[in-house]
């Protein structure tokens, strides 16, 4: 297996942080203007700052943060963190708008906004109308934490488009995905749909800083195939770390995956039936899930896809090798693949 990319010993400085992102968001959710005159306004922010703060991988704040680095431009770290910040919070806004397309009631280990507020005594059907308000705040307040950024005339031109094709691009996927696929190439193409939302913070980070051409060509290198990588450790992870009381919502949705598919196309006839009678199957078990975990690796489908993840990392660490990046910016993208490889994001 190749190694994660070494970093050399340079560094950018000054160097915003994670945590400095993070107090970002949640300075802007208790200090909203309209959050004590509002009830609504409080209990929507109320839970957007829960969810927030059931913690998350950050990758799309490290990509920002990263995508500057690379530049290794004199860029003021205040605009860093307010980009980093607003793409967090957009990115949060649509994982809580994806859990009620997935019908899903746990993320992160806690509630999803939907299940929290039927525990706060909504109906489901109320509280997925409120959940879906709340996603639609999550993302227009990346518009606020932009202007926030005060950004230049030339940095907003740059930025801003990227933000607005980010959110196109992540809710044509979620279309597709809702439609599903029939073929692993189709599931892959949702996966490059979906998961451009990771791609996006990366050039909109270099693009604070004027970055050369051939930089921002090896970043789209690196980045383009990492989203693949991602949605394919995403898949992983539905099916085999995140459940809701020992069941795989993704498995009970029929989530039609590059997984799911590869499972279909690489089991035996009778087995792939068992397969296909989880797939979609709303009373599904925890004893279901475990079958259906056996059929994934023995069919060699786990196999299959860690192979094409560890093909996809590789080709993007190539692509980093083509330019010359600060150690600052080498660490936040190795965080990218590591995750990818290996389901953990480590420390940086």
């Amino acid at each position: 297996m190749r190694p994660v990319l070494e970093t050399t010993t340079r560094r950018a400085d000054p160097y915003p942080t994670i945590a400095e992102v993070e107090e970002t968001v949640r300075s802007l959710l208790r200090n909203f203007p309209t959050r004590e005159a509002s009830p609504a306004m409080d209990l929507a922010l109320r839970h957007i700052e829960r969810f927030f703060d059931n913690g998350g991988k950050r990758i799309r704040s490290r990509m920002v943060l990263a995508g500057r680095l690379a530049a290794d431009a004199a860029c003021a770290p205040e605009q860093a963190i307010c980009t980093a910040a607003a793409f967090e919070i957009v990115h949060n806004g649509i994982l809580v708008q994806d859990d009620i397309l997935d019908r899903s009631d746990v993320r992160r280990g806690a509630p999803t906004v939907r299940a929290a507020l039927v525990n706060e005594g909504y109906s489901p059907v109320t509280a997925d109308d409120i959940a879906m308000m709340i996603g639609w705040l999550g993302q227009t307040l990346g518009l606020r934490l932009i202007v926030q950024a005060q950004l230049t005339e030339r940095q907003a031109q740059a930025v801003l488009p990227t933000l607005c094709e980010y959110q196109e691009r992540c809710a044509a996927g979620q279309i597709l995905d809702t439609v599903g696929a029939d073929t692993v190439e189709g599931a892959r193409e949702i996966a490059r749909w979906k998961n451009y939302y990771t791609f996006a913070p990366l050039l909109a980070g270099a693009a604070l800083c004027d970055p050369a051409p051939e930089l921002v060509d090896a970043l789209r290198r690196f980045a383009e195939p990492m989203v693949e990588a991602t949605q394919y450790r995403n898949d992983i992870v539905g099916v085999f770390e995140e459940s809701e009381n020992g069941v795989s919502a993704d498995l009970r949705e029929g989530q039609t995956t590059v997984l799911a598919l590869e499972t279909r196309r690489l089991a035996g006839p009778g087995t792939r039936e068992i397969f296909d009678g989880f797939l979609g199957k709303a009373a599904l078990t925890p004893e279901d899930t475990a079958v259906a975990q056996e059929i994934i690796t023995s069919s060699g489908a786990l196999t299959a896809v860690l192979d094409r993840i560890q093909a996809l990392t590789d080709e993007a660490m190539a692509a980093l090798h083509t330019v010359r990046l600060p150690a600052a910016a080498l660490k936040e993208l190795n965080v990218w693949v590591t995750w990818s490889r290996t389901g953990r994001v480590g420390s940086t």
